[in-house]
């Protein structure tokens, strides 16, 4: 179990798209439960949950497709209690 953190600047961002269908009930669940998690392809391979930025945000910040061209930026960090894995926030 992750501990997802929604700072508090992007919570008017994430009310404004509420109820547009654009999966981020889903990919918030998925963040929660594993966000290092790889899925099965049609071809056989498999692809990340989420990737990694490139440039100088590259090492710090990761990223997820949203549906309608919807991107989800987050940072993980060392987790506060040990009952849960780490923390991260939507950013």
């Amino acid at each position: 179990m992750w501990d997802v953190i929604v700072r508090t600047p992007v919570r008017p961002l994430v009310d404004a798209v509420a109820g547009k269908r654009i999966g981020y009930g889903a990919a918030f669940g998925q963040l929660c439960a594993d966000p290092c998690a790889s899925f099965p392809t049609a071809d056989g391979t498999t692809r990340p949950f989420a990737y990694r930025l490139s440039g100088p945000l590259g090492k710090k910040v990761c990223g997820l497709h949203l549906k309608r061209g919807y991107r989800l930026a987050f940072t993980m960090r060392p987790a506060e209690s040990p009952e849960h894995d780490s923390a991260f926030a939507v950013s």
